[in-house]
Formats: C-alpha cells, structure tokens, sequence
C-alpha cells in the first residue's frame, strides 16, 4: 500500500472512493430489501380444483396452433422480482467471502437499522466485540484488516472500484 492507494493495472485505486461505493451498494440492499420486507404478502395456497376437473389442463399451458409454448414471453419484470433478484446478488457476492469477513459485511452493513437511529449502523468497535463475545477471538487490527479486504474483494466483484485521477 502507498499512502492509502494500491497500484492496479498501472492506475491508483482511490481507497476511500471505492470504499463509499461499496457502502452505498449496501445502502441501496437495506433499502431494497426492507421495502420486499415492507410489500410482503403472504403465501396463499390456491383453491383446490372444483369436482370433474381434477385432471383439467392448467389454461396457462393452453396455446393457439403455431404458437410455440416454450418460447419465453417477454414481459416486463416485475419491481419486486428485481429488488428480489438485486437481494439475492449481493447475499450471494458476501457469501462467497471467507467466512470472518462474510460475518463482518453482515453485521456491519447488511442489518436493519435500529428504529430511532436515524438510520445509524452498528460501530466498527461494537461489532468488533459482539464478534468476540461469539467465539472469535481477534483483536482489532486484525478486524479492520479483514474488514478492508472484505470491502476490496465485493467492489472488485460489483465493478465498483474508483480509480485515482490523473493529476496533469
């Protein structure tokens, strides 16, 4: 590392820039995801056929002659499904970390914010200790260590990594 920066195909990456990016991604998740949580509508198992049409072809699979059934339709994609789909990208690009810097994105960026907070996440040092009090037993430099790459690894996953400019 110099100075805060490291060289990246002959470009200086900008820490804090890449960072911010990487942080406002998380914020767009926790908005994402608590408004799938706010339009949550329960599972309703659908009514059972009425009597003599048990074996009834299901009118979806039903097609005019010519139609080919198996081509996709295309149809807009429902808001949902893309905040769903936008959820499950960023649960699975944390997953794939290791696992102490899975649990530090989680717990850092990936909760709900505490009502009355004023949005507030948990603070580096708090999460540090719950960590600890887990069974982790690490001390801080390692954390912000883990931290650090943690946060590098997703921003080079979601091609958010800012570079320095060149300065003429």
């Amino acid at each position: 590392m110099l100075d805060g920066q490291q060289e990246l195909c002959n470009r200086r990456v900008d820490e804090t820039e890449t960072r911010r990016a990487v942080r406002l991604v998380f914020e767009l998740y926790r908005k994402r995801k608590r408004l799938l949580e706010m339009q949550m509508i329960p599972h309703v198992e659908p009514a059972p056929a009425k009597r003599g049409y048990e074996n009834a072809m299901d009118p979806k699979y039903i097609h005019a002659q010519g139609v080919n059934p198996s081509a996709p339709i295309d149809r807009p994609m429902d808001p949902d499904d893309r905040r769903r789909e936008y959820c499950h990208s960023i649960e699975h690009s944390v997953r794939c970390l290791p696992e102490y810097q899975a649990e530090i994105m989680r717990r850092c960026y990936m909760v709900k914010e505490a009502p009355g907070t004023g949005g507030l996440l948990p603070s580096d040092p708090s999460v540090h200790q719950e960590l600890r009090n887990e069974g982790w037993l690490v001390g801080i430099t390692y954390f912000y260590t883990q931290k650090e790459e943690a946060i590098m690894q997703l921003a080079e996953a979601w091609r958010c990594i800012r570079f320095v400019k060149d300065e003429i």
